[in-house]
């Protein structure tokens, strides 16, 4: 008995031995990362940092207001416009009503060839004139016999473009549908929280989020409110104090980074073609679906995905400096990257090439 009374006391010992020393480790590993702290490994923290925000965000949120705000929609989690009908005809307004966009008509009966937007800030607008939005620019381009209506709204992912064609085809009844990308949209598709314009004020929401499970789309539920989120959150603190905690050490982002960067790049590029997939399948034949990539490098599996969807594609990164030779327009920018008029009226120019091309290859030889 002694013998053994020993030896269960040396494993202790020992246990408590090694315990101890892998904690001083890992507390030398992770006070020189923080030491260390650079661009480069400050780039590898965040996908540990994108999945443990959400309960570090709300460990510390303060209680919102039960009323949600002027641009919640539970379907998209926000929208930057509203749509409702008239006596003759949509009418669309901006919920802010900013400077730079103004209401839109849109008769019941079509007359014209209609043209409808779909995208984030890059369609929507940014501190321009309303004359110099990419909807105004396209429509002196496209003349009298095209209505070009924009729907964009900021801080969009492609998913929630998705859900505003699905929404707005069926009533609108357009030609064409163009949806205008950049790439960080096709990581808000993989969030189900998202920063949203509240006014002049940008804040961080719940959004929907689809799922892919063996290769079928599964729709999302309703999007709660603020208010809601919160009270959803209050009943599991315990788990959100722990992952605040958890949210800044950086020896567990570095351990866990690999596999949270391929989980999010197979999202990227087998969700987004998924529900690219499916706005092609739901759309009527008469409606043509079209993208355009505005800004950013897409991501190559992505792009080998959306090859096989057959699409109407433009790549305008590739093709912006040509372009703004060509018409002599400066591809000019904000300082937060947001295109102003000059880059604005390239990409109508863009898109203008796009409609009519995929126009004259539908006219049949006579």
């Amino acid at each position: 008995m002694a013998f053994t009374g020993s030896r269960l006391a040396r494993i202790g010992v020992n246990a408590c031995l090694i315990a101890a020393s892998v904690a001083a480790t890992s507390f030398v590993i992770e006070v020189s990362l923080r030491l260390a702290s650079n661009l480069q490994l400050e780039s590898r923290y965040r996908y540990w940092r994108q999945a443990t925000y959400e309960g570090f965000l709300y460990h510390y949120a303060s209680q919102p207001v039960e009323q949600p705000p002027k641009n919640f929609h539970a379907v998209r989690g926000w929208t930057d416009f509203s749509m409702r009908h008239g006596p003759d005809g949509y009418l669309i307004e901006d919920v802010f009503g900013v400077p730079w966009r103004e209401a839109q008509h849109v008769p019941y009966a079509k007359t014209r060839r209609r043209v409808i937007l779909i995208g984030d800030s890059f369609i929507y607008g940014w501190n321009v004139a309303r004359d110099e939005t990419i909807d105004r620019l396209l429509s002196v381009r496209l003349g009298d016999q095209f209505e070009v209506i924009n729907l964009g709204t900021r801080g969009y992912g492609l998913d929630q473009m998705v859900l505003v064609a699905n929404e707005v085809i069926p009533q609108l009844s357009p030609d064409d549908v163009v949806v205008g990308i950049i790439a960080d949209d096709l990581s808000r598709s993989c969030q189900s929280l998202a920063y949203s314009m509240i006014g002049s004020e940008s804040v961080m929401v719940a959004k929907p989020r689809f799922k892919l499970i063996d290769g079928r789309l599964v729709w999302p539920r309703a999007v709660p409110t603020p208010y809601q989120m919160y009270l959803q959150h209050r009943e599991r603190q315990t788990l959100d104090a722990v992952l605040a905690r958890l949210y800044a050490v950086r020896m567990l982002a570095l351990a866990t980074g690999p596999f949270l960067q391929q989980a999010q790049e197979t999202c990227i590029a087998k969700l987004n073609a998924a529900l690219l997939r499916s706005l092609m399948n739901d759309a009527p034949k008469k409606t043509r679906i079209h993208l355009i990539n505005l800004d950013g490098a897409l991501p190559a599996e992505f792009t080998t995905e959306m090859v096989d969807l057959n699409i109407s594609y433009y790549s305008a990164p590739a093709d912006i400096a040509a372009t703004s030779q060509a018409l002599g327009i400066t591809a000019d920018r904000h300082f937060d990257g947001h295109p102003k008029a000059g880059l604005n009226a390239i990409y109508a120019a863009m898109i203008y090439k796009m409609l009519t091309s995929a126009s004259m290859a539908e006219t049949p030889s006579p």
